[in-house]
């Protein structure tokens, strides 16, 4: 006992690792992507469904568990069957009969369980963005302002109602394949119970043989019914896992360049050469024929009502997007031929729908670079942004955190004005 619960402490160890590392396994393929592929629906889908299957399923440790629970059943069924053809094989021949119905009952079953799986995880996207939303306190002062909160309950009482029909749909199929089985094993038993007291009265068996044989083909009938079940759990495992290994088969649609990129920041022309662009599965073009140059020390407003295409236009800037048409050059070369890292360290971007990170104040600034950049650069900045003093009151001055999620002495932006 003290030897199994040490290997079940490591097993469930190990299931949490590989648990964490499947997460980030997703994570770096979603990374590796490209930013128009990563909005696509079909691949958010796919993800998603890759995600649940991780999160919900538990697949691997479930595989490891049955692979193990068929091995334990092989044993003792080969075990009990010796025990059990020393009464009569014709009694092995009508177990089995009856299991392979047992088998056809539980195959339906488990073709039932995954088929609802699968409609449910769009559908779990849904609820992921109700839960998120209620639970992300960025966004809690604007529910309670606008009282947005019935809003969000109707949705997810929607959402329940609808989910609920499903899982209703489910059971009745769940509770017609258990009743066909408790059925089919009732059957069982009465021929076998009849059969051994049969051979009781006749003096064939005595009771102690009676009494074994019964312990035999109920423990028998016991593994067989475990393996049959551990057969389509692993069965059923191994299809849960294709969306994952679907998923990490994306590859990158372009290819990132290879060209060093040696600029002169004051001596450089950025150039649209009749470029045009329409999303993924549409034919509108969100631009048309736009023709600019772009040269340094130059200040440019882009205007346009909502939808001209302004953003679009410095996704195409920043590579996180490709022209459908035309080309976009720096210093008269493709801006696609340049390696994308030192590209892109040439722009700094804010988004309509921007983020701050539950970082440090330093790591907000600095990113991926925290680990390099000296404390007195991003002081320097702070300074330019009339903040280094409010910053510098603060207990763990650039170092403290943004929000309260991981540190509760962290602070909102707002509270720094």
């Amino acid at each position: 006992n003290l030897l199994i619960q040490i290997i079940n402490f490591n097993i469930d160890v190990k299931n949490e690792e590989i648990s964490a590392k499947l997460d980030i396994i997703l994570g770096e393929k979603s990374l590796e992507l490209d930013f128009e592929q990563i909005e696509q629906s079909e691949n958010l889908e796919l993800k998603e469904r890759a995600m649940f299957i991780i999160k919900n399923q538990n697949p691997l440790n479930r595989l490891v568990g049955s692979i193990r629970t068929i091995v334990e059943n092989v044993i003792t069924i080969i075990g009990l069957v010796a025990i059990i053809v020393t009464l009569d094989i014709i009694v092995i021949l009508f177990i089995v009969a009856i299991l392979f119905v047992s088998f056809k009952v539980i195959k339906k079953q488990n073709i039932a369980n995954y088929v609802y799986n699968q409609e449910f995880i769009p559908v779990n996207r849904i609820y992921n963005y109700y839960n998120d939303l209620i639970s992300d306190f960025s966004s809690g002062k604007d529910i309670r302002i606008y009282n947005v909160q019935p809003l969000i309950l109707s949705k997810f009482d929607e959402f329940i109602d609808k989910n609920l029909g499903s899982l209703t749909k489910l059971s009745r199929k769940q509770t017609k394949y258990q009743n066909l089985g408790a059925i089919n094993m009732h059957i069982e038993y009465l021929f076998i119970y009849a059969y051994l007291c049969y051979k009781v009265f006749i003096n064939s068996i005595s009771i102690g043989d009676f009494t074994m044989y019964i312990n035999a083909i109920n423990g028998f009938n016991g593994a067989m019914q475990a393996l049959i079940s551990q057969f389509f759990e692993f069965s059923n495992m191994c299809q849960y896992l294709n969306p994952f290994f679907e998923f990490l088969d994306l590859q990158p649609k372009y290819k990132n360049g290879k060209r060093q990129l040696e600029i002169d920041p004051n001596n450089y022309e950025l150039v649209f050469e009749h470029v045009s662009f329409s999303y993924p599965n549409t034919n509108t073009m969100a631009l048309n024929d736009v023709c600019v140059s772009i040269r340094p020390n130059e200040k440019i407003s882009i205007v346009g009502l909502n939808g001209a295409g302004k953003t679009t236009f410095v996704k195409l800037l920043t590579r996180l997007y490709r022209p459908t048409s035309g080309v976009i050059l720096l210093n008269g070369i493709d801006i696609n031929e340049y390696k994308y890292e030192e590209y892109i360290k040439f722009f700094s971007a804010i988004f309509q729908d921007f983020k701050n990170y539950s970082f440090t104040i330093k790591e907000n600034i600095s990113l991926s670079e925290s680990n390099y950049v000296e404390d007195e650069v991003v002081l320097k900045i702070l300074e330019e942004l009339s903040m280094d003093k409010k910053i510098l009151s603060l207990e763990n001055g650039i170092n403290t955190s943004l929000y309260k999620i991981f540190d509760n002495d962290g602070i909102e932006f707002s509270e720094i004005g």
